[in-house]
């Protein structure tokens, strides 16, 4: 299968199946500064893990490696094993610095990557650049 007929493939899937990370915030936090503190919380967790597992290399990201707290909403990695850039070593390298699947930025809002989590991405990487 050709790289055209991949990406053809791979766009007729997402439009059979949309993002639904967002009634997860809709079911479980049922008052509107609940639900506003909650997606908050989750989109700095993300972020902030997402430039921490960048740093230092973090692969073997799915979604059986990355858990979310039921009460906070703040994502939380295990299995750790993966570290260090070892994941350009598997048979298939991983060659993403960080899991942002459509699902991960549907939970972030109408802004996606572009508000909070952007900001918190900077902050976290500035913070290690005047701390390394």
């Amino acid at each position: 299968m050709s790289e055209k007929d991949k990406r053809r493939a791979f766009l007729k899937i997402c439009n059979n199946f949309r993002p639904v990370m967002h009634h997860f915030f809709l079911e479980r936090f049922l008052l509107p500064a609940d639900w506003f503190q909650s997606r908050l919380a989750y989109t700095r967790s993300v972020a902030a893990s997402s430039m921490v597992g960048y740093i230092v290399g973090l692969g073997d990201r799915h979604s059986m490696n990355i858990l979310i707290d039921q009460d906070t909403a703040e994502v939380v990695h295990i299995d750790l094993g993966v570290a260090f850039e070892q994941g350009l070593m598997l048979k298939t390298p991983e060659r993403v610095p960080f899991r942002l699947t459509r699902d991960i930025i549907d939970g972030m809002g109408v802004t996606g990557v572009e508000g909070v989590f952007r900001r918190c991405c900077e902050k976290t990487l500035s913070s290690h650049l005047t701390q390394g």
